[in-house]
């Protein structure tokens, strides 16, 4: 019996052994698996902050290209509001000018202005009134010089031939 109690508690102490063998075996590898999971974890975290940070440079860029445009924008708009400023200041200047050299206010002006052009319109009717009259007038004692030189019972040799007998009696086809 001595005997299977030594061997009892020599498998015993195997398997206490290996028990001990396979935790100390199963920690190493649970501290590989661990460690390992940690470094890919660390170079996950280290290449996105990589990608994060040239992001956020390349963003930067674009935001000082977009601040720097935006200022250009607002200068130009600057200059074209003053531009804009000056050429009404020298409208109104021109203006004040104008009415200075004639003498006039712009309403006056305007009034004279059109009151010359009634007066040139009614100018030229009255004179397109007399040219139609002078001429109706000609038309007038041309016809009646005309009647009165036609007999009305002559011969044929006071009447001058009309163009149209002329024409047939000298082109006869031959």
């Amino acid at each position: 019996m001595t005997e299977l109690w030594s061997i009892v508690a020599a498998a015993l102490s195997g398997v206490l052994v290996a028990a001990l063998a396979f935790y100390v075996w199963g920690r190493r590898v649970e501290r590989r698996a661990v460690d390992q999971s940690q470094r890919l974890v660390l170079a996950a975290k280290e290449e996105l902050m990589a990608v994060r940070e040239n992001l956020h440079k390349s963003l930067d860029q674009k935001l000082a290209g977009v601040d720097h445009r935006d200022q250009e924008l607002r200068k130009y708009d600057q200059q074209l509001q003053d531009r804009t400023r000056a050429l009404g200041k020298r409208e109104q200047d021109i203006s004040v000018r104008l009415e200075q050299v004639a003498g006039l206010t712009a309403q006056e002006a305007k009034a004279e202005l059109i009151s010359g052009l009634e007066g040139a319109a009614r100018d030229d009717a009255a004179a397109l009134l007399r040219s139609i009259t002078e001429q109706a007038k000609k038309n007038a004692d041309a016809k009646r010089r005309k009647s009165s030189r036609s007999p009305s019972s002559g011969s044929p040799r006071n009447r001058r031939p009309s163009p149209a007998s002329r024409r047939s009696c000298c082109h006869r086809t031959r």
